[in-house]
């Protein structure tokens, strides 16, 4: 038995994470999380995650991997949470193909120019970058100092009470 792998989340994540740079974002979407999922680099792991996604939906008696069974059964509240998640899941996915293939030909073109001006997902804001850091000289960094520590009000000493 193998639970499930944080390894294998945190390399899903990570692959996320680089597609989300290259791309010159601060932020992971699900676009990047899908093309992580689908990565050359991640296939042994979605094969694992695909077949205990088979597991949650059927009661399959032959495995192919049983070291990815758990001898402890989930409680029955939790196992139909994971099926209609799942079942809402591909739901959306078929409603979506259909919507798609619905489109006429001026639609599906009008669909395709907003993907490519990226209106559905959220523009990056660029920050400004700061200023690198000079490398002062020993006198000039004494001389710095002796400037900060005259511009800087000197506290007013307290009255004795």
């Amino acid at each position: 038995m193998r639970p499930l792998n944080l390894l294998a989340i945190t390399l899903l994540l990570k692959l996320a994470y680089v597609g989300c740079r290259k791309a010159n974002r601060q932020w992971v979407n699900l676009i990047d999380i899908t093309r992580a999922y689908r990565s050359a680099a991640y296939t042994a792991n979605a094969a694992e995650v695909e077949e205990l996604q088979l597991q949650a939906l059927s009661n399959r008696k032959k495995q192919k991997h049983k070291d990815l069974k758990c001898p402890v059964d989930l409680p029955d509240a939790v196992k139909s949470n994971v099926v209609d998640f799942t079942r809402a899941d591909r739901s959306e996915t078929v409603i979506a193909t259909v919507f798609q293939s619905a489109l006429s030909e001026k639609e599906r073109a009008a669909v395709r120019d907003m993907d490519t001006l990226g209106i559905d997902a959220p523009q990056a804001v660029k920050l400004p970058r700061r200023t690198p850091v000079l490398n002062l000289t020993d006198e000039e960094k004494a001389s710095a100092f002796l400037e900060y520590k005259d511009n800087v009000a000197r506290p007013k000493p307290k009255r004795p009470t």
